[in-house]
C-alpha cells in the first residue's frame, strides 16, 4: 500500500475499447485498447515521465468458455506509446456466471 504523504495525490484519465469476435464455438478472440493520462501526482525524477503523456496499450487475448456459465480469460497487454509504465503484462482471469 502506497500513500502519499506530500504533495497531490495520483488521479488518471482512463479510457478503454474491447471487440470481440466469436470465431469457433467455445473460443472468442478479442483485442482491447487502453489508454492512460496521469493528470495529477508528483512528478517523477527517475523514472518515466508519465504525467500528462498519453500512455496506449493494445490487449489481444481470447475467451474460452468450456462449460456453461464459465469463461476463462486470458490477454497479454502490450504498450504501443512512447510513454509507459511497463514493457508487458500478462492478464487471466475466470468468470463465474451465478
Amino acid at each position: 500500500l502506497t500513500r502519499h504523504l506530500h504533495g497531490p495525490r495520483e488521479q488518471t484519465v482512463r479510457a478503454n475499447l474491447a471487440v470481440g469476435y466469436p470465431r469457433w464455438r467455445w473460443v472468442t478472440p478479442f483485442l482491447e485498447v487502453n489508454t492512460v493520462t496521469l493528470t495529477n501526482g508528483p512528478m517523477e525524477e527517475d523514472g518515466p515521465k508519465l504525467r500528462d503523456r498519453l500512455q496506449v496499450y493494445t490487449t489481444p487475448g481470447f475467451n474460452v468458455r468450456p462449460f456453461p456459465g464459465v469463461t476463462l480469460r486470458a490477454g497479454l497487454q502490450l504498450p504501443v506509446s512512447a510513454a509507459r509504465q511497463f514493457d508487458y503484462t500478462l492478464h487471466g482471469a475466470v468468470v463465474w456466471e451465478f
